[in-house]
């Protein structure tokens, strides 16, 4: 028994071995008719990128870059003998494009045309798959933009506002194609989210985004920006309402001032200021009204001037003082009586001037109507006067003592002679 199966077992060795002799004999004799009877063979080839070269063209010379279009590929298929070509692949083919007829910035379809890295091949190259592709061309510039900073998310707290807000940087060099570069109207950073209302100002970052002159988004894929992180910082004043009062010069000697009627419009203005600016003013005082320009109806336009730091954010910027005409009246006198005081010693001065004429005179209805010439004081104060011998023409200050709110309208002047004293 033990003999029998050491027979069958030796015998299916030697058929197995006879088995892989066969085939092995099978494939060297297929390689051998298919080289002698078939040297020829089509392989077809994927994946060969396409070079869009500029280096000593015209296109280069005209300044145009791709901006659009590399990297594509194609395919081809080759014939020729079927031991050179068997083991190429797609890098041992170059696939270049045709720049004829590029003249200018602008899309085109170009011609693909495939060769052999090796000028030495011995193979047909078929016309590639596909024939042309698209590209994209454009001259490169660099422009330099203002950017906006905003944060629409932020609210202030009550009694606080947003001043004007920055972005740091405030400028960003953008370059890329010319056609896209050109369109760029506005370079606005967004500020991230804030949830709290704000009673100190803050900075966030922010992200940047270019739109044209219709606030459309532009892409930036094709740009190069000079800056990429941005700040902005978010102001926080704080408001108030602060009254007006205005100021007088040359106002009439034992004038009853807190009596003078007139009206300040608007009486108070809204301001506003950084949250570390002490308030230390209860009011804001205009600018001087001259006491000789006031007349009957008298209206004048005076300007702010804020305390350093402080914003006017009501919307006005003159305001409007004004003095009634109501129960008001104004009457002409000749003025006869013209006194000298403090008269500097060494010098003898005579009033050559016999009357100053026609000195308006304003006031309350009833007391204009009782009022004299006696009433008025006509007078040249020479303290601090520049005096010289000789005839000069100086100043007369005009008032109405004791008669309350009563002023004179105008500008008055006299002649006098100044003679030195014999010592």
């Amino acid at each position: 028994m033990k003999n029998v199966k050491s027979k069958f077992r030796g015998e299916l060795a030697k058929d197995l071995w006879t088995r892989i002799s066969a085939v092995f004999l099978a494939i060297v004799i297929w390689f051998f008719v298919s080289v002698t009877l078939f040297p020829t063979m089509t392989k077809h080839i994927s994946d060969i990128e396409v070079e869009v070269d500029l280096t000593g063209t015209s296109v280069e010379t005209l300044g145009l870059d791709v901006i659009k279009g590399e990297g594509q590929k194609v395919s081809v298929k080759i014939k020729g003998n079927r031991y050179k070509i068997g083991n190429l692949k797609s890098e041992d083919l170059i696939a270049e494009v045709s720049l004829q007829g590029v003249i200018s910035p602008g899309e085109y379809n170009l011609s693909v045309m495939v060769r052999a890295k090796d000028d030495d091949a011995d193979y047909e190259i078929s016309t590639p798959n596909p024939q042309t592709v698209k590209v994209q061309f454009d001259r490169i510039i660099e422009e330099t933009f203002e950017v906006v900073a905003v944060a629409p998310d932020a609210v202030a707290a009550e009694g606080f506002m947003i001043d004007t807000i920055e972005c740091v940087p405030s400028e960003v060099s953008i370059t890329g194609p010319q056609g896209v570069v050109s369109r760029i109207d506005q370079c606005i950073v967004e500020a991230d989210s804030t949830k709290d209302e704000l009673t100190e100002p803050i900075t966030v970052d922010g992200s940047l985004n270019l739109y044209d002159e219709d606030m459309n988004s532009i892409d930036t894929e094709s740009l190069e920006l000079s800056m990429t992180d941005f700040l902005v910082n978010i102001p926080i004043f704080r408001k108030r309402t602060v009254p007006l009062s205005v100021e007088f010069r040359n106002v009439p000697e034992a004038f009853p001032l807190p009596k003078l009627k007139y009206s300040i419009k608007p009486k108070e203005i809204e301001v506003a200021a950084p949250t570390d600016i002490e308030d230390n003013f209860d009011e804001i005082k205009l600018k001087y009204i001259d006491f000789r320009d006031i007349n009957l109806g008298s209206e004048f336009d005076l300007s702010l001037s804020l305390p350093a730091g402080y914003k006017n954010i009501s919307g006005t910027e003159n305001i409007k003082v004004s003095f009634p005409r109501d129960n008001m009246a104004n009457k002409s006198f000749d003025l006869h009586d013209i006194k000298i005081v403090n008269a500097p010693s060494g010098y003898d001065i005579i009033v050559v001037t016999s009357v100053i004429k026609k000195v308006s005179v304003i006031g309350p209805t009833n007391v204009i109507a009782d009022l004299s010439e006696l009433d008025i004081i006509a007078e040249i104060d020479l303290l601090g006067s520049n005096i010289k011998a000789g005839t000069q023409t100086v100043p007369v200050k005009i008032f109405i003592p004791a008669k309350g709110t009563v002023w004179a309208y105008g500008n008055y002047t006299a002649i006098i002679d100044v003679m030195k004293k014999e010592k």
